[in-house]
């Protein structure tokens, strides 16, 4: 069993801050109490408080207690940027710790597992209002907010990795995609979004005792990936009962007609709402086609010189789900097999939406390729998609946990 331990977040990052303390909060070992609009700056390796009245002089970082962790807040009054963007207006309930990181100073909220949820939840669905839904997010955010306040080494990282594309960080609950979507207590709060945070106090999923990361997708395409041992392929809710890694077999499937899954033909408005606040394209979701130019190619793969030209691709392996785990990429000059962390490079790097897709060269001499595949991100785990079209057709959050996930046990971790 777990705790409702607490988590520190970077919220503000520069040489001088300004915040409102709401409330009172305990300062440094003194206990002094101190409240309302403060100033701080660096000077001489030392943090300096100012308000109107008075100038408070550390000479090592600070923290702030708050008096009552309900009613008191930190909002920060200016723009201040930290490494995820910016969060003035926003308030932060729990404690403040102030740090001296060489010319520039971290604002740092510590906060409970709980509280962190309830921001996460509340920011990330602003108008989303199935409670069922926001129950099941705010599990799988719980699970990873765990993580976090267990380990404070997660980091927030841009790469070109198909795991850190677009696709798959949107609704991606991983623990270092969690700390770009804390914000504190929103301007405009979801009170159903806190309804499920507190009927759901606690619960978190394991699988053989343990506290995991759940993955999920925005589509899964209609069949989740085996990403380990405790999950299936599942078809509306029953075991796949496809094997889809011959090649013909997916294409056929992928253009079937008739396929009705709860991500892939949910109404227009499930996708709307979820995608509200998204660039993504609302029509390309469940099914998408991009077009590759040789001149993006050639950019991509100029350190494979041995490739030459790109004359042609051709899938190598799938899994049972579908989804590409070897690519040939075939050049005028030679060939070459990408898989594991190179194939995720490349995907990521011509931006493809998901790993379950078909590539035909174009009819049109040296107009590029066309990739064409199903589902919105890694295709693993818990489709969003899905599990809001569940919702709304009545499942309840234990049903559409056990639906994607069941091999997982759900239970009170504290």
């Amino acid at each position: 069993m777990y705790n409702n331990e607490n988590i520190k977040i970077e919220i503000a990052s520069q040489k001088c801050l300004s915040i409102l303390l709401k409330g009172d909060f305990f300062i440094g070992e003194s206990q002094r109490r101190i409240s309302g609009v403060w100033n701080i700056s660096i000077c001489d390796n030392k943090i300096y408080f100012e308000d109107e009245i008075e100038v408070i002089v550390f000479d090592q970082d600070v923290f702030f207690n708050p008096l009552n962790k309900v009613t008191c807040s930190c909002t920060l009054l200016i723009d201040q940027k930290n490494h995820f963007g910016f969060n003035k207006g926003n308030s932060f309930r729990g404690g403040i710790i102030v740090h001296q990181d060489e010319e520039a100073l971290s604002l740092v909220n510590q906060v409970d597992v709980e509280g962190f949820v309830s921001s996460v939840i509340c920011n990330s669905y602003p108008g989303i209002t199935d409670l069922e839904y926001l129950k099941t997010q705010a599990v799988i955010v719980r699970n990873s907010s765990i993580l976090l306040s267990k380990d404070d080494s997660f980091k927030y990282v841009e790469s070109q990795y198909f795991e850190d594309s677009i696709y798959c960080k949107e609704l991606n609950f991983a623990p270092s995609n969690l700390l770009v979507k804390y914000r504190g207590e929103s301007i405009k709060c979801n009170d159903i979004a806190h309804q499920a945070v507190k009927e759901t106090e606690g619960l978190a999923l394991s699988f053989q005792d343990e506290i995991t990361v759940i993955p999920g997708s925005l589509c899964c395409g209609g069949v989740t990936h085996n990403y380990s041992e405790s999950v299936i392929g599942i078809v509306d809710g029953v075991p796949n009962p496809l094997n889809l890694h011959d090649n013909k077999i997916f294409e056929r499937w992928m253009d079937g007609k008739g396929r009705k899954y709860n991500c892939t033909e949910c109404d227009d408005n499930i996708t709307h709402t979820l995608l509200v606040y998204s660039d993504l394209d609302e029509n390309e979701v469940a099914k998408w086609n991009k077009t590759i130019s040789i001149e993006l190619l050639e950019i991509v793969l100029s350190e494979y010189t041995v490739l030459g030209i790109i004359i042609d691709f051709e899938v190598r392996e799938r899994a049972e789900s579908g989804i590409v785990t070897k690519l040939e990429v075939i050049g005028q000059g030679g060939t070459m097999v990408f898989e594991k962390e190179q194939l995720n490079w490349f995907l990521g790097a011509l931006q493809l939406p998901s790993k379950s897709f078909v590539v035909q060269k174009n009819k049109v001499e040296k107009s590029g390729f066309s990739f064409k595949g199903v589902g919105t991100g890694s295709n693993a785990g818990v489709c969003h998609l899905g599990a809001l079209s569940l919702s709304r057709n009545g499942k309840t959050m234990e049903e559409i946990l056990a639906h994607y996930l069941p091999k997982f046990v759900l239970e009170k971790q504290y």
